[in-house]
C-alpha cells in the first residue's frame, strides 16, 4: 500500500459484505488491480460473471482527479458515459457518470484507515433505468 495512495494495490470483491439489488448481474469473482503510471492512477479490473464469462477493463485518470479513459474497449454498460473522478482526500473519492450531460449514476468510494478494505456505494439508474444502488466491498490482497 503507498503511503501517498491508499488505492494502489490488488484488491478482490467480499462477495458476503457486498450488497446487489434483486435482479443485477452479481459477478462470482472481480479483482482490481490499481497502479500509478506517470502522473495518471490504472485500473485493471477482471469480472468472472455467474455465467462463467470473463470481463476485463483498463481504465486510467489523472491522480489528482479528471476525466476518466479507457484503454481499449470500454464495458457495454459504459460506452455512452462520460465518467469523471472527483478525489476528496487520499482514502476517499467520487465518481460520476454523465449520459447526455445528465448524471446516471454516482459512486462514493472510501478505503478504510488501515487500508485493508475499500467500499465502493453506487447509486443511480441502471440500463432500464431502474433506480439502483449497489455497495462493492473489496479487501486488499
Amino acid at each position: 500500500m503507498s503511503k501517498l495512495n491508499p488505492d494502489i494495490g490488488t484488491w478482490k470483491l467480499n462477495l458476503g459484505k457486498s450488497t446487489f439489488p434483486p435482479g443485477y448481474p452479481v459477478p462470482k469473482e472481480w479483482t482490481m488491480v490499481v497502479s500509478v503510471v506517470g502522473d495518471h492512477v490504472e485500473a485493471t479490473s477482471t469480472r468472472t460473471e455467474a455465467n462463467g464469462s470473463i470481463m476485463s477493463s483498463k481504465c486510467r485518470f489523472p491522480e489528482a482527479g479528471g476525466i476518466l479513459t479507457f484503454d481499449g474497449r470500454a464495458p457495454a454498460e459504459l460506452a455512452d458515459l462520460t465518467l469523471v473522478h472527483a478525489v476528496v482526500s487520499p482514502n476517499e473519492f467520487y465518481s460520476t457518470a454523465l449520459k447526455d450531460g445528465r448524471q446516471h449514476w454516482l459512486e462514493h468510494g472510501v478505503i478504510s484507515e488501515d487500508g485493508k478494505t475499500k467500499s465502493a456505494t453506487v447509486t443511480g439508474r441502471d440500463s432500464q433505468g431502474k433506480s439502483l444502488q449497489v455497495v462493492a466491498v473489496f479487501d486488499r490482497q
